[in-house]
Formats: structure tokens, C-alpha cells, sequence
């Protein structure tokens, strides 16, 4: 038998698929340096715009549990449609908004690949890009390095113990029917 012969069909889904990855990253540097926006905090927040469409597939899903009942017994009440998303909709998706807010800004926060790749220039970075430069220059011990990335952690943490009954809410909002 050859050693990885069982992972050919899936070496002829990924390669593919890795491939288009790093042509995507290649397309983003080439179209944000045509358009001047390397080094500039816009470009990585343009990024960070690309990435909403996972929330609006979650919200999609949300969408589809909500029972079409409510919304038809709203319009024979005489409400119009801006008013029964308003009224009606919008109160019930409110967990799910503030879940998908909270997990993109956590992942918006943390992240440390995309500023790398985008910020190069030293005078515009993030937090954690900030860490990253300061480990060799200025702190020289892991204890120094560590409390660094514990100060970033502290704001995560306050919004999670201000928020943790939404949180539960929003995550489990679409596991129960009943």
C-alpha cells in the first residue's frame, strides 16, 4: 500500500482550494496598493468590511426559524413592512446581532495576520502587531511579553462579563424550537 494513498481525494479538494487563497491574498495586496491604501488603517478596515458576509449568512439562518405566522398576523393587525421588521423582527434578532458584533469585533481584535500582510509601515499598527514589534526591542523577558497580551485580553474579558446572559441567549436563540 502507499503511504497516503487515502488521502488523495482529499489532497484534490484542498490544493485547489489553498491555491485560491493565496490568490486571493495576492489580489487584496495588488488591489490596495493600486488604490493606495497599504500602510493606511483604511485598507485593513476595508478588509475587515469583506468579512461581514459570514454574518449575514448566520443572520440568514436566523431568519428562516423565525415563524411566518408572526410577520402575517402583524400585516392583518395593519402594520406595513417597515414597521413589522421594526416591531417585530428586529426585537427578536437583537441576541443574534449582538453575538455576531461581539464574535467579529473578537476576531477583528485579535487578529494578527491581515494587519502583518497590510500595516508594514511601523507608525500605523495594532495592538497586537504592536506587541509582536515591541517583544525584541523592548521586552526581553516572557513575564514582561505576557502581561502585555493579558492588558490586550482585559477588554475582551470586560464585555464578556457585561454581556455573558445576551451571549448565551444569541448562541442558543435558533438551537430550540418549540
Amino acid at each position: 500500500m502507499i503511504p497516503g494513498a487515502c488521502c488523495l481525494p482529499m489532497n484534490r479538494f484542498w490544493q485547489p482550494m489553498i491555491r485560491n487563497i493565496v490568490q486571493s491574498f495576492r489580489i487584496i495586496l495588488l488591489k490596495q496598493r493600486n488604490m493606495g491604501l497599504l500602510n493606511h488603517l483604511a485598507g485593513l478596515i476595508l478588509v475587515y468590511i469583506s468579512g461581514i458576509s459570514m454574518s449575514c449568512l448566520i443572520f440568514q439562518k436566523f431568519f428562516r426559524t423565525i415563524p411566518v405566522a408572526l410577520e402575517e398576523s402583524a400585516r392583518l393587525d395593519g402594520c406595513s413592512d417597515l414597521r413589522v421588521f421594526f416591531k417585530i423582527i428586529l426585537p427578536i434578532c437583537k441576541p443574534v446581532m449582538f453575538t455576531m458584533a461581539l464574535i467579529t469585533s473578537i476576531g477583528q481584535w485579535n487578529d494578527f495576520y491581515m494587519p502583518m500582510v497590510i500595516l508594514g509601515n511601523k507608525n500605523v499598527t495594532t495592538l497586537t502587531l504592536a506587541i509582536y514589534r515591541c517583544i525584541g526591542q523592548f521586552m526581553r523577558y516572557m513575564s514582561e511579553s505576557m502581561a502585555a497580551v493579558m492588558i490586550t485580553l482585559v477588554p475582551i474579558i470586560v464585555v464578556y462579563f457585561l454581556f455573558s446572559s445576551q451571549i448565551v441567549e444569541g448562541l442558543t436563540g435558533g438551537a430550540v424550537k418549540g
